[in-house]
């Protein structure tokens, strides 16, 4: 039984939940890889030192920066973004990029502060389909929690992880601060390499129970029975 976390979240399942609880595929999972803690917080400390105002976003209920980009999209017709100066000062980031030779569209840092809460959404990035999204710690701590769907995650500082975007999820964040680091990638034969292939399998299934549960969440967002499935 999936127990209270923030706002979003009751005792129980939720009826998205409930769908997918009852599916044989896996939402979320760690690449077969990692990176140094130390390193990701040495970079992060000297991003921090260097990117001023002109390079992060704010929003006025934060009491410091929200965002600050790491690689664009600014160029229309480009498959790969541009990198931003914070990208200079994470050689860790850059030898990963390097080794794993994965084509990076959009990555930003993402700043939450305690009680925090990103209520239930989704997005259209999945390994199952033409872009993903990893996330990567660089700060946190035993309150942050990402729920995709069901299934309840913390991810520690030096791991990285896959999901499948497309169901819905939410972030809560009670007592610490944290930073991730979102790549957003093409799913070419050099992430299909590094993705893992738990999540890029089921694809006809994936599609079809998303689907499902996105009705529900927002049947339940507006107090409404969910649509029928086509």
């Amino acid at each position: 039984m999936t127990e209270p976390v923030g706002d979003g979240v009751q005792a129980g399942l939720l009826p998205w939940q409930a769908l997918t609880a009852a599916c044989d595929f896996p939402l979320a999972a760690p690449l077969d890889a990692r990176l140094d803690p130390d390193a990701l917080a040495r970079d992060l400390a000297e991003v921090e030192r260097q990117v001023g105002p002109e390079g992060r976003t704010r929003v006025p209920h934060m009491t410091g920066w929200c965002s600050i980009p790491v690689v664009a999209q600014d160029r229309p017709g480009n498959v790969s973004g541009t990198a931003r100066a914070a990208l200079a000062f994470m050689p860790i980031m850059r030898d990963f990029l390097h080794r794993t030779g994965l084509c990076v569209t959009r990555a930003d840092l993402i700043r939450s502060e305690p009680g925090w809460v990103l209520d239930w959404h989704y997005d259209p990035l999945a390994p199952h389909r033409a872009e993903a999204r990893l996330l990567l710690p660089l700060r946190t701590g035993p309150g942050a929690r990402t729920w995709m769907s069901h299934e309840e995650h913390h991810w520690d500082v030096g791991s990285c992880w896959a999901a499948d975007f497309t169901f819905p999820h939410m972030m809560t964040n009670d007592g610490f601060e944290r930073v991730i680091l979102a790549l957003d990638i093409q799913v070419d034969d050099a992430a299909r390499a590094l993705l893992p292939p738990a999540l890029m399998r089921d694809g006809t299934a994936r599609i079809e129970t998303a689907q499902k549960a996105c009705n529900m969440m927002l049947a339940a967002r507006h107090g409404r029975q969910p649509a029928a499935s086509a």
